[in-house]
C-alpha cells in the first residue's frame, strides 16, 4: 500500500500544483490589469515595484485557486486511476476504497490548515500592503486617481466621468456636484480639461476648457427646473485628495482585515455598530479554509463515477462544482448587512451540502466494484 499511497500523493500533488500555478498566473494577471492598467500605461513604474505588487496579489488569488486546483488534480488523477482499472485491481486484491483515498483526504486537511493561515492572516496583510502601495503611487502621480471610461465617485460631493485621458489632459468631461444625499445640484460639461495637483494642500484641480454649467434649481429632483448656467472659457474645479490619500480608510474594507483585527472590531473598544458583516467575514474566512477538504470529498467519488482520462472532463467538472460552491458564498455576502437572513450561517452551507454529498458518494463507491 505504501507504493500506492506515494503514487497517488505524487500524482495529485503534481497535477494540482500545475493547475494552481496556471490558474493563479491567469487570475493575478487579470487582477493586475484591472487594478494597475492605468498606472502602467501612463507612468513609468520600476519593474521591481510591479513585481512586488504582483506578488502581493498572489495570496488573495490562491484563496480561490488552491481549492480549485486541488479539485482539478483529484478529478484528473482518480479519473485516470479508475479508467486504467488500477482501482479495480486493488479491489480484487481485497483493498477497499477508504484506505486508498485516506492519504488524499489527509492531504486536503493539511492544505485546509494552510488556507486557514492564508485567509485569516497572509492574504489580508498582503492586500493591505498592496493598497498602501497604490496610494503611495497616487501621491507621486495624483492624476492616476482620475480614470477614463468609468464613473468616479471617490471624491466627496462629486461624480465624474471622463471619456478619454492622455497624461494630464482629459476629454469629454462630465461632472455632477452632489448634495449630501447624492442628488445632483448642478452639472458641468467640457470638451477638454487639464489636471494639476498640489500635494501640499492635497487638492486636485481640473481646469475645464469651454465649460457649460446646468443648474438643477431649488428642487434637484424636478427635471423641469433644470436651466442653463454660466459658460466659461476656463473653469477650475478643485477636489480634495485627502480621503483618497488616507490609508486609515483601507481597513474599512472587512476583507483586508486579519482575523485579529476582525476580533477587535467585534469585541474591542471601537466595536462596529453593526456586527453582522464582521461576523459574516470571520465565518467566511473559516468556511473558505475548508474548501479543499470539501472539494476532495466530492471530487474523488465523482472522478471514480465518470471514469475518464481526459483532463478537459476534470476541468469542466471542477468548474461546475466551484461555481456552485462560490455562488452560495456570494449569496451570503450579498446578505451580510441583514442579520435576519443569517449570512454568517449561509457561508457554511456549501461546505455542509457538498461534504454530506461527498460522504454519501464515497460510501456508495466503497461498496461498488470497479
Amino acid at each position: 500500500m505504501k507504493t500506492v499511497y506515494l503514487y497517488l500523493l505524487r500524482q495529485v500533488c503534481l497535477t494540482s500544483l500545475a493547475a494552481v500555478t496556471i490558474l493563479t498566473f491567469i487570475l493575478v494577471m487579470l487582477n493586475a490589469f484591472q487594478r494597475l492598467f492605468d498606472l502602467l500605461v501612463n507612468y513609468e513604474i520600476p519593474a521591481g515595484t510591479v513585481f512586488s505588487m504582483l506578488l502581493l496579489l498572489v495570496p488573495q488569488v490562491i484563496t480561490w485557486t488552491l481549492p480549485w486546483g486541488l479539485l482539478i488534480g483529484v478529478l484528473i488523477v482518480f479519473g485516470r486511476f479508475t479508467h486504467d482499472n488500477e482501482l479495480l485491481a486493488l479491489n480484487v486484491a481485497g483493498i477497499g476504497l477508504a484506505p486508498i483515498v485516506a492519504p488524499i483526504i489527509l492531504l486536503s486537511l493539511v492544505v485546509s490548515i494552510f488556507c486557514l493561515y492564508n485567509n485569516c492572516f497572509l492574504a489580508p496583510n498582503c492586500m493591505t500592503q498592496f493598497k498602501i502601495m497604490v496610494v503611495d503611487m497616487g501621491k507621486d502621480n495624483p492624476t492616476a486617481f482620475l480614470k477614463a471610461g468609468i464613473p468616479i465617485t471617490k471624491f466627496k460631493g462629486y461624480a465624474i466621468y471622463i471619456g478619454q485621458k492622455t497624461d494630464n489632459v482629459v476629454k469629454d468631461v462630465f461632472i455632477w456636484e452632489l448634495n449630501d444625499n447624492g442628488i445632483p445640484l448642478r452639472s458641468i460639461r467640457a470638451q477638454e480639461g487639464i489636471i494639476t495637483a498640489d500635494m501640499n494642500t492635497k487638492i486636485l484641480t481640473i481646469t475645464l476648457m469651454n465649460a457649460r454649467v446646468e443648474e438643477r434649481g431649488k428642487d434637484p429632483t424636478e427635471v423641469r427646473s433644470v436651466k442653463p448656467g454660466l459658460k466659461a472659457g476656463q473653469l477650475p474645479l478643485n477636489v480634495s485628495l485627502a480621503d483618497s490619500l488616507d490609508i486609515t480608510h483601507i481597513e474599512d474594507n472587512l476583507s483586508v482585515n486579519t482575523l485579529s483585527k476582525l476580533a477587535e472590531r467585534l469585541t474591542g473598544l471601537h466595536r462596529d455598530p453593526n456586527l453582522t458583516p464582521v461576523i459574516t467575514e470571520i465565518q467566511k474566512k473559516f468556511a473558505f479554509s475548508f474548501a479543499p477538504f470539501t472539494f476532495v470529498l466530492v471530487g474523488i467519488p465523482l472522478a471514480i463515477q465518470f471514469r475518464r482520462r481526459e483532463s478537459s472532463i476534470g476541468f469542466i467538472l471542477s468548474l461546475a462544482i466551484g461555481l456552485a460552491y462560490y455562488l452560495i458564498v456570494t449569496l451570503a455576502l450579498a446578505l451580510k448587512e441583514r442579520a435576519t437572513a443569517y449570512p454568517d450561517l449561509i457561508v457554511w452551507l456549501p461546505n455542509t451540502i457538498f461534504q454530506l454529498f461527498g460522504f454519501i458518494l464515497l460510501w456508495r463507491a466503497n461498496y461498488k466494484k470497479y
